[in-house]
């Protein structure tokens, strides 16, 4: 029978510790001393053939960003919010297991390590690993919205929140996008108001893109009358983003700051101390580290532009969870009076292309299909309804447990590293269950969320300013990319795309990232880099000494 181990918590991480007797928990993020002294005080007292049921219903009450481990009664469980924004990691080892705050921590424990072959090749082919597993065999973590309790040597998961278990898509005769952008409106703003309640008057910091997400954060503050709020933008100088935000923030009267980044900055951040330093503190074993913004956080800090009393909100992930990353449904369509095994191929193929393609022409159909058989294997298929007006949300599901909360809700380990507090309003309990509710016609390519922001207009900034008005900077590539353009007028337009990509990416991309590595290894590279994300995704398989085959390198 297996046993649990202490939980092995990693100080320094924004974890407190609550003691009663023999009784410990561990928590961070929304979870309060007079809160945590509540949970303890009812899981003391309940049986252990109730101590599941009991955690659930505490779990579902919960609001906001958390995380907890405890150990009551002898029995050991740690619960995730329901996004996992702050992930908890499970070893099993000698027959016992051990949760813990810090993946890393663990594998050390575990020495020697012993790869997990198809999650390897999952982090190689997307950037992050599938469902639970980690590169590590021995290490996985919870799921988004999940609980884990081990009691008499056995170690289960239950779901307090699962992103498509209930079926409560709103009738689309029975409701219009007039109405139901009202109850958007009406959300956003509660959402909104509480997050201002929430702040205390601190400095509210928005990282203000040329996009949507970013722009409902900041302009419904205005709206709200928000005090005390900054916006920042950084990348290459004079680029499309930074323009438009520049003259957004102006609009709505906030200060704004721009952090200039260059290929030569670049270069000599990803050889830091900085930078090794956050990727251990962030690594997950299960996709690379989110380092989007480190440096820039970093060189606010140093300005004395935020501060650790700062609060930082950004728009993480608006896109995926009002319907942006909905494909195009015409070819599943096509397959609906077809048996459930031949649709499902096709939403594997979908999500394969769009997801697993970090290098596009390496990869061979055999592993392709083990990536299919992971995928398959993560799905909640008990919790699905089988037709075919649902595949949409089986896309969905497959993006939300993997890419979303393993690669880009992680991005708010930077504001951690730095020891500023976050919060994700686009990710609000109330968010997402009302886009659950909204049904495809309406959600499909942002439909409403883009005609409730423009017919609001909040700021005055949804009609005189463009959203993503793309061009390339800076001047001298682009007269560079224009020449080499007029040469490929003729041909397709993915031989291109494919050439801008190999040729031009690395010094006309927004947040240079590839000076990580050498531009001649880009462009005499020959397995079709999808993007920077490629290279630094390989730097971080070969630091644990695996190939982007997912094996180890003799």
């Amino acid at each position: 029978m297996k046993k649990f181990i202490h939980p092995l918590i990693i100080e320094k991480r924004g974890w407190k510790k609550y003691s009663k007797k023999n009784n410990e928990l561990w928590y961070t993020g929304s979870i309060n001393y007079n809160l945590i002294k509540t949970i303890e005080k009812k899981l003391n007292f309940i049986k252990k053939s109730s101590f599941s049921s009991l955690l659930l219903t505490i779990a579902e009450k919960i609001d906001g960003s958390f995380a907890l481990i405890g150990v009551i009664d002898n029995i050991n469980f740690a619960v995730v919010d329901r996004i996992k924004s702050i992930p908890i990691f499970l070893a099993e080892k000698n027959q016992t297991f051990q949760f813990s705050n810090h993946a890393p921590a663990l594998s050390s424990t575990l020495k020697p390590n012993e790869y997990n072959y198809k999650e390897s090749l999952s982090l190689a082919m997307s950037g992050y690993t599938i469902g639970r597993n980690s590169i590590i065999k021995n290490i996985r973590q919870l799921l988004a919205g999940e609980c884990s309790v081990i009691v008499h040597g056995k170690c289960q998961f239950i779901n307090y929140y699962n992103f498509i278990e209930k079926n409560n898509v709103k009738d689309k005769k029975h409701c219009s996008i007039e109405s139901l952008s009202k109850e958007l409106e009406t959300t956003t703003l509660d959402i909104f108001k509480s997050l201002i309640e929430k702040s205390d008057g601190r400095q509210i910091c928005v990282p203000l893109s040329a996009g949507y997400d970013s722009r409902l954060i900041a302009s419904v503050l205005y709206k709200l009358k928000a005090k005390n709020v900054i916006c920042y933008c950084y990348g290459r100088k004079n680029n499309f983003e930074a323009k438009t935000s520049e003259a957004v923030a102006k609009q709505l009267n906030f200060p704004w700051f721009f952090i200039p980044i260059s290929n030569a900055s670049t270069k000599k951040n990803f050889r830091s101390e900085l930078y090794l330093d956050y990727i251990n503190y962030a690594d997950t074993l299960s996709s690379f580290p989110y380092v989007q913004d480190l440096f820039v956080v970093n060189q606010l800090k140093k300005a004395n532009i935020v501060n650790e009393n700062s609060l930082i909100v950004n728009g993480n992930t608006g896109d995926f969870i009002s319907g942006g990353h909905i494909p195009n449904m015409k070819k599943i369509s096509a397959l609906q009076d077809k048996p459930f095994v031949k649709r499902i191929d096709a939403i594997l193929n979908i999500i394969i292309e769009k997801h697993f393609s970090l290098w596009t022409t390496y990869y061979s159909k055999s592993e392709t299909n083990i990536i299919k058989k992971e995928l398959l294997n993560s799905l909640p298929l008990k919790k699905l309804s089988l037709r075919h007006t649902n595949d949409y949300k089986i896309i969905e599901y497959l993006e939300f447990i993997n890419r979303q909360t393993k690669y880009v809700v992680q991005g708010q380990r930077v504001y951690d590293f730095h020891e500023i507090s976050w919060e994700l309003p686009l990710w609000d309990k109330k968010y997402l269950e009302f886009w659950n509710s909204v049904p495809l016609s309406l959600k499909y390519n942002q439909n409403l969320y883009k005609y409730m922001l423009k017919e609001n207009n909040w700021g005055n900034v949804w009609q005189n300013y463009k959203v993503n008005k793309i061009y390339v900077s800076p001047p001298s590539i682009r007269l560079l990319r224009n020449i080499a353009k007029s040469f490929f007028v003729m041909r397709k337009r993915k031989i291109w795309h494919d050439f801008d990509k190999k040729y031009f990416a690395y010094w006309s991309e927004i947040i240079p990232h590839y000076p990580a590595i050498s531009y001649l290894d880009v462009i005499s590279d020959k397995r079709g880099a999808r993007n920077s994300i490629s290279w630094n995704t390989e730097r971080y398989l070969c630091n644990k000494g695996l190939n982007i085959n997912g094996k180890s390198i003799q």
